[in-house]
Formats: structure tokens, sequence, C-alpha cells
């Protein structure tokens, strides 16, 4: 008996006998659908193809033999390889054309056929794209292909068509095809093509390991796979259980997201499209006048349908009504149940017998009640129909409505948990308690989604545990007002907040509760805000809260209240207002002229400088009365309000601003007063601010120079101002202004730039400001000169800083001969890291991992040779050969994978973790390459088309 390959999700050993085809059914539907099937044009001539792999395949000796062959086209800059498969004289006609991906074409994979008849006339073919584990890398996939072969009336003697494809790994698993025996219970052991999908998961609930999983079997008939899982589960253990009629009428359920059906074994209907599973959803709608009808047409037998089950309460019984309840005549018509098999996620079964009653009495009832022994937790239900009743359309003359006749038909089939109850109040009381009791965040979450019909007598239920003194118990019950409506849960959330401690367990979660209802919830906070105490922590959370939730108008109401309080509330409140955005800002500079050198005026100011900074960082905003800023900073007495009104008027640009602020930045007595304005002079455009600034350079105060440096690094202009910065940067000893002068420097395309910095490297090499200059001319990659690095590296005693920046430097020359400098001192041999070696031996290492590095960045083929040598050096340190495996990385090259593949089993245990890394960085880079090229193909396309379009439409006029 074949078996699935290795690492294959495993096919069944049996079938269901419902779904077993004979091999003579459906033969004469698949035979003209498949003989209509004519052959492709003739494949290319031999010259014209590169071929890859070609097998004869013969399936019986007095008709035409087949030939299958793998190959790309020489013309076409194809990523994949075309499968074919040909008859007809001379093997030329293709019947079959499909493709494998481009990696079957390295050298380590394998091509197997497989052939099995499993009809009178018709084949099956199985292509299999196997790795050798011996040279391939680890746990390749397994790609598959399957065909379906018939006779045929034409002059290849077949017809085919793909049927199936598969993929997987040993440990990933994945969809394997395979062929197997199988023994049906009504005839000999015959021989199927069986697909297995450990992605797609069991299908029927609970089944045992020693129990078939889900799998699909290919039906010739249909021409495509359908489920095949058994019906002879175990069932020695299963319970036995009577339905009965209840003692009280059904009722709509009142909770939700219980359970949900997923998927039938068949459906009347049909499959759906896509091949996905049908989902009997009619069964859970508490309607009689929907039904799921199952598809066999034989009496249903083995037929099941499938549940998800929350996990959150013990279910405790079934609700079902057996047969069609949309009237007494469709309940006579179609088949129903007697006999189910209930199965859950634990193994743990229930055969449940369906009694005879009466019409009547089931219409009037809703239907037949299941109760466990005892209230089970399971995530999944199937119910499996074992035994049914043929309903009065079997008796019908018409084979159709014969078939109808013998379909099973079911209406409901509801589950009922714990927490249901006859009322609202008492299943909301249920749920609750179970809330209070579950320890797991997540498992209160699907209590508290089963409460969304009855939003009123949950709040009920929820305020009773909040009003009592258990603080775990209402930490658990308070996160279910989040997601019931906001007029029934904001009023009990508000009485809370004014209840709760802030150092009690619930707080946080209370808050979070109340911000779940967004802006609903802000007014309630004002007028909270009324009854707390402002210097209290609560007050301050309130606000905080206030300005996440609240909208313009509602946070307009905190303005009045600025200059009011400790300053943590004021803040908090400056930051709540500025949430609103720029429409606040009329309000804001109406209340900071209200009150001037007020603590009203500064909380206002505050506010306005906050929402320049977060909408207008980048470019300067509009403000109506600009003026009124300028105002305060003539008249104000306090500091504070003149640098925050500075600050706004460097985001809300000012007529006369360059004049205004560059006298502040002139004249102006206060340092901080004139740093303020050498920052807000960043967003005006013009040659006058940038001349402000460069002036400001000579500043006395360092914060005043400094101030003006970065704001000169910040313009678009900057590059005029290079001379200025040169002398800065020749006189300023703090760092942070040297840090950004270089920086505008190594920016800056001024002819008198890049020269200042390489006298800068060569006269001073060991100078404080070479490693500032050198990090940021590699960060805007501009190197110095060849001549300026090779004089550099020649002087001894270079800090070691310096060296660092130096080597990757090299590497950002086009020149031919850098990659062998670069390899030089990659081996130790260049004069500067030999001498290092009896010095600093470290710093050697450390510049020879760099230079490495230099050449993977340069990505050219000198480069790329060199350091494929050193992995490949069994001499070589090993931390060398792991920097030579980081710098391949950036190469985007599927040549070097197969290169690196073939070193995969020489080299050392402690280069294989980066080996691994390397190859999935460049597979990943040559993947992005891809999507590029692909995506300027498209666009190429839609040029063409729109081309052509306008062609034909002026050709048409």
């Amino acid at each position: 008996m074949f078996m699935s390959p290795p690492g294959a999700p495993s096919p069944v050993h049996s079938l269901l006998k419902s779904r077993v085809i004979p091999v003579t059914s459906g033969l004469l539907a698949a035979a003209s659908l498949l003989m209509t099937a004519s052959p492709v044009s003739a494949q290319l001539s031999a010259p014209e193809r590169i071929e890859h792999f070609s097998e004869t395949v013969t399936l019986e000796r007095r008709r035409p033999e087949l030939q299958l062959n793998i190959y790309k086209r020489a013309d076409a800059d194809e990523r994949i390889w075309n499968v074919e498969l040909a008859g007809g004289p001379a093997r030329t006609s293709a019947i079959c054309r499909t493709t494998l991906p481009e990696e079957v074409g390295q050298n380590f994979y394998t091509f197997q056929i497989q052939t099995r008849k499993l009809t009178e006339h018709g084949y099956a073919l199985l292509l299999e794209a196997r790795a050798d584990h011996q040279s391939g890398p680890l746990d390749p996939p397994v790609y598959q292909i399957a065909m379906w072969i018939d006779r045929a009336n034409s002059s290849t003697g077949w017809s085919c068509g793909v049927v199936g494809r598969g993929e997987f790994t040993r440990l990933d698993g994945g969809a394997s095809l395979g062929f197997r025996e199988v023994a049906p219970d009504t005839s000999a052991t015959t021989t199927a093509l069986v697909r297995a999908d450990g992605t797609r998961g069991t299908k029927f609930c609970g089944l045992q390991k020693e129990e078939d999983r889900g799998f699909e079997i290919f039906d010739p008939g249909q021409g495509r796979f359908v489920a095949g899982d058994r019906i002879d589960l175990q069932l020695q253990e299963a319970i036995v259980l009577q339905a009965s009629l209840p003692e009280q009428t059904f009722h709509a359920p009142l909770t939700t997201n219980i359970f949900s059906w997923a998927l039938a074994s068949s459906d009347v209907r049909g499959a759906p499209i896509g091949g996905l599973p049908a989902r009997p959803i009619s069964l859970g709608d508490t309607d009689l006048q929907t039904a799921w009808i199952e598809g066999s047409g034989d009496g249903g037998e083995g037929e099941y349908v499938s549940a998800t089950v929350t996990t959150a309460v013990p279910i405790r019984g079934l609700r079902i009504f057996p047969g069609h309840g949309r009237s007494a005549e469709h309940y006579e018509s179609y088949a129903r149940p007697t006999e189910l098999l209930i199965g859950l996620s634990d193994g743990l079964r229930f055969r449940v017998t369906l009694p005879d009653v009466s019409q009547s009495a089931l219409f009037e009832a809703g239907g037949l009640s299941v109760t466990f022994p005892e209230p089970v937790y399971t995530s999944c239900l199937s119910a499996m129909i074992l035994a049914s009743e043929p309903g009065a359309m079997a008796r019908a003359p018409e084979a159709e409505r014969r078939r109808l006749g013998n379909s099973v038909a079911i209406s409901e089939l509801s589950l009922t948990s714990t927490v249901d109850a006859p009322t609202e109040d008492e299943t909301a009381r249920l749920i609750v308690e179970e809330v209070v009791r579950e320890p797991q965040a997540p498992r209160r979450d699907q209590l508290s989604r089963m409460t969304s019909r009855i939003p009123a007598a949950t709040v009920s239920a929820v305020d009773t545990v909040l009003r009592s003194d258990d603080a775990t118990a209402r930490d658990r019950a308070v996160p279910m007002l989040a997601t019931l409506p906001a007029e029934d849960a904001v009023p009990t959330l508000m009485a809370h907040l004014s209840r709760v401690r802030t150092d009690a367990a619930d707080y946080r979660s209370t808050q979070r509760a109340i911000a779940s209802h967004g802006g609903r919830a802000a007014d309630p906070l004002l007028d909270l805000l009324d009854e707390l105490n402002p210097t209290e922590r609560k007050y301050v959370d309130a606000v905080r809260l206030i300005g996440r939730l609240g909208t313009p108008s509602q946070l307009e109401r905190l303005i009045s209240a600025f200059g009011q309080g400790p300053d943590r509330l004021r803040n908090e409140r400056v930051r709540a207002v500025a949430n609103g955005g720029v429409v606040m800002l009329p309000l804001l500079v109406a209340a900071a002229e209200t009150a001037p050198d007020s603590p009203r005026t500064e909380d206002a100011l505050s506010a306005i400088g906050l929402i320049a900074r977060r909408d207008m960082s980048d470019e300067p905003g509009q403000l109506d009365d600009v003026d009124a800023l300028w105002h305060l900073v003539q008249t104000s007495q306090v500091r504070r309000h003149r640098l925050r009104a500075i600050e706004a008027l460097g985001s809300f640009l000012h007529p006369q601003g360059v004049k205004h602020l560059g006298g502040l930045l002139s004249d102006d007595p206060d340092p901080l007063i004139r740093a303020a304005a050498a920052g807000a002079l960043t967003l005006y455009p013009g040659e006058d601010a940038r001349q402000a600034l460069e002036r400001a350079l000579n500043d006395a105060s360092p914060d005043v120079r400094i101030a003006a440096v970065g704001a000169i690094g910040s313009r678009d202009d900057a590059e005029p101002a290079t001379p200025s910065v040169i002398d800065y940067v020749e006189r300023e000893r703090w760092h942070t202004g040297l840090h950004r002068g270089l920086d505008i420097l190594a920016a800056s395309a001024h002819p008198d730039a890049l020269p200042y910095l390489e006298r800068l490297l060569v006269e001073h090499p060991n100078g404080e400001r070479v490693p500032v200059a050198l990090r940021a001319l590699r960060h805007h990659r501009r190197p110095v000169s060849r001549a300026a690095i090779d004089q550099t590296l020649a002087i001894p005693g270079l800090r070691a800083s310096v060296l660092r920046q130096l080597v990757s430097m090299l590497g950002m020359h086009d020149d031919p001969d850098v990659d062998a400098e670069l390899l030089t001192i990659a081996r130790g041999t260049h004069p500067t890291v030999a001498a290092t070696f009896t010095e600093d031996p470290s710093l050697a290492g450390e510049l020879r991992r760099q230079a490495l590095n230099a050449m993977g960045t340069r990505r050219t083929p000198a480069a790329r040779a060199n350091i494929l040598a050193f992995v490949a050096d069994d001499d070589a340190p090993e931390d060398l050969r792991i920097a030579a495996l980081q710098a391949l990385a950036f190469f985007a090259d599927p040549a070097l994978v197969e290169e690196l593949q073939a070193l995969a089993t020489t080299l050392p245990r402690p280069l294989r973790p980066q080996l691994r890394d390397t190859l999935t960085q460049i597979q990943g880079r040559v993947a992005i390459d891809d999507a590029r090229d692909d995506i300027e193909e498209f666009r190429d396309a839609l040029d063409e088309r729109e081309e052509r379009r306008g062609s034909d439409e002026e050709s048409t006029r």
C-alpha cells in the first residue's frame, strides 16, 4: 500500500462509505467533460527552451504514450518552471500545462512520477519535486501536482486536467497528496487519490489519535476532491441519551456568542464558491422557517455539522428540532433524524435517540431537549446523523423529489449553557457571577460578549457588584460596562468613579471602561468635576480622560479654569485642551489676552505652544490674531510668558516676524530670549532671516550660538551660510554646537565645505572635531577623497574611532582598486592593521570585520568573490567568517544562495546560525527585487495599454 510522503499530514486509511465512489460512477460525466478538452497548440521546439526534466509516461500498453517535460522558455525572463504533459505524434501536443516555482530548478531537487488507475478508463498522475536532504538545505518544501487523465477521441488519445497541488515541509506540515488503499464496507479494496491539509484542522470534533483525521478524496465523477471522514467512529464509549419534550416551551436565548456553526459535511444547495465548507448558520438562528438540509440525498447517514464553542462556560445540553419546521407539509416532506452522535473536543460522545413525538407537540414545544449528565466544557461540538426516517417526498415518482425526500432536514440545533436562564435578570446575574469568579481576562471578555441582548439587566447586575466591598470582584466586573450601550453604562460608571478610591484595584479598570465610550462620556465627566476636589488625583485623572475623549466644544469648558489649581492639574488641563487641535487657537489667544502676566495667560500660551509643536513642526500655520502674540512679547513682564509667545511666533508666521525676531536676536539683553528668537526664525523664509541667524553665531552666549546653528541646519537655505558655519566651527568649544555645525558642513554642497573637512582630517587627525565630522559625513554618505583617507591611515597612533570611520568610508568610493585595499585590511596585511595587531589586537580584529562589512556594502563582483573566499577559508578565524557571512547579506543574488547552500554541510556548527540568517536576508532582497520588477512590468503594461487606447481613439475619430 502506498504511503503518503514522509512529513506530510497523514491521510486516512479508510473512507466514509457514503463518500466512496464506485470506479464506474460518474464516469460518463467525467468523460464528457474531459473529452471536450482539445490538445493545446504544439509545444516549442527544443532549441527554444531549456529542458530540466523529461520522462515518458505509459498508462496502457495499446494506447499512445505521454511525455512529461519540465522546462523554461529560452526567450523569456521566467521565474517559474513550466510543467507540460504532451502526447500525439512525437509527443509534441500538450494536453496539460501548469507551473512549479523557480526553486525546484536547484540542483538538489529530484522529480518522481507515480500513476494509478482509479476508474475503468481514468488515471491519476502525481508529480513530486523533493529535495535531497544530503546535499540540500534543512527541510526544504516538497511540491506536488496531481493530474487526472482519461481516454479521449483525439490525436493524443487522452484528455487531461490539473486537479490538485500540494506543498509541505517536514517541520511545518502543509497540504500533501498521495495514493491510498481504501476498504469500504460494500466493496473490495480500491485505490484513491487523497489530499490531506494539516493547516485546515480536524472537521469532526473530538477525533481520537487512532481515528481518521479530516481529509479529502478525489472523486472522478465530480472531478474534484470531496470530504472523506469516516462514519464508523468509535462508539463503544458513547453515552446513550434520550431526547424529550421540554417542560416549558423554548424561547429565544438571551445570551449570544456561545457557539457558532462553522461547517457542514454537505448541503443540499451544493458546495460554496471557492471550495470553502458549507456553513449551516440556519441551525442557530432560532427560526424554524429555516433549516439545514444535508446533501447526500440518501438518508444522511454520516453527514454532520460542527460548531465552535466558547470555553468560558460549560454546556449543559441541546435544543433540536428534527425536521423542517417551516410548516406541517415541510415537516412531512423531508427526512428527519432519529439518532444523532454528539462529539465534544475532549473525545466525550453522546449517542442521542430522538423519540417519535406528535407533530403538534413538537411544534408547540419548539423542539426537543437533550440534557447532558453534567455540564461540560468544550471548544467545539459536532452532530452526526446516525439514522433517519424518510419523508413523504421519498415516495414521489420524480427522481429529484425522491432525493429531497431522503435528505435529512434539521431546523434548529442550539446549545444551552449554565448561564442560560428564563429571565433577563437571572441570566445577567449568572453571567456576572461567572465573570467575578473567572481569574483569566480573555475568558471574562468572552463572558461579557454574551450579554449584548440584555444590556439593562447586565448593567443592573454589575452595579450590584460595584457597590460591594470586594475590590477584586469590582475589578473583574467593571470592564463589562465598556461594551454595553453608553446610555445604560455611563451613568453607572460615573457613580462608581465618584465612589472608588484611587488606590483601589478597580480604579484603573473603571477609567478604561469610561474611555471606551468616547465622547459620550466627556460631558458626564465635566459635570463630575464639580463634585471632585481639585487637589486630589482623581480630579487630575478625570481631566486627562476629558482631554482624550472630548470634542472641541466640550474642551472649551476647561479653558475657564486655566491658571487654577496645583501645577500638576494645570499641566494636565493644558494638555487636555491642546488635544482639541488648531480649532482651539482663537479661544486660547483670547484667554491669553484676558489677564496678562497671570497664570491664566501662561496656561493659554502653553497650550498654544503644544498645539504648534504637534501640528506645525514642519510647516508654519495661520493664526488670525497673531499680533496678539507679538503684543505679549513686547508688554509682558514675565520671562516664561515671553518665551512661550516667541515660540508660538515661530510656528504662526507674523508678517513682520523677521524684523521683530531679528531685533530681539540682536538687541534683547536676556540670552534666553535671544535663543528663543533664533529658534523661532527657523521656519521664516528668506535671506534676511538666515543672515540674522548667521550674525547670531558670533553671540557672546553659547545658548544663543547653539540655537542659531541649529536653526540654520533646519532651514532649506543652509548652504549659503557655509562660510559662516566654518568660522563658527573653528571658534566653538561647546560640543552641542560643534555637532550641529559639522553636520551642516557634511550635508552642504558648498565648494568650501568638503575641502575644509578634509583639511581638518589631515591636519588634526586626532582632534576632537574629526570623529564628529567623519560620523556626519558617513551619515550623509559623502566620503572624503581617497588621498585624504590613505594619507590619514598612514599616520601612526590614530584614534580608534577615526580608524573605524575611515575603513567604513573607504567602502563608499567607486574606485576599482578599493576592493583590493579593503581585502588587505580584512586579511590583516595592510600596514596600519598590521601595526595595530601588536598595539591593540581587539581593534585590529574590529577593523578587519569593518572592512568585510564595507566590501559587502559595495556589492561589486570582486567584493562578492573576496567575501565568499573568507567564508570558505577553513583557516580564517570564526569571527571573521561570521562577519563575512553578515557582509554577504547585502547582496540580492539567487546564485549566491546556491553557492552558500553548497557550503552548508562543510561549515563549522558555530557558523550555521549566521548562514541561515544570511540566506534569509538574501532571499528577502531577491523577493523585493522581483516584486519591484513585477511592479515596473505592470506599470509598463498599463502605459502600453493607455497608449494603445489613445491611438485607437484617435483612429476612430
